[in-house]
């Protein structure tokens, strides 16, 4: 399963909604973007909100960059 560590997926959901909201450069939602960029292979964030993607990824992909350098 792939995962991200928390402050990056912070940082992806900054520059999205700035580019998205702001900018209006982005046309996919936040869970398609994130599902393609990041293989998280889940079909469910593609339909869901982007508010609603981010709170998934964040629950059920995240791990903290500690528990990275330690494997």
């Amino acid at each position: 399963m792939a995962q991200i560590s928390k402050e990056l997926l912070e940082s992806e959901w900054e520059t999205y909604n700035g580019l998205r909201y702001f900018l209006k450069t982005k046309k996919l939602l936040f869970g398609q973007e994130m599902n393609s960029k990041y293989r998280f292979l889940d079909k469910n964030l593609e339909n869901m909100t982007d508010r609603s993607a981010y709170d998934l990824i964040k629950e059920k992909y995240t791990i903290e960059i500690d528990d990275i350098t330690q494997r």
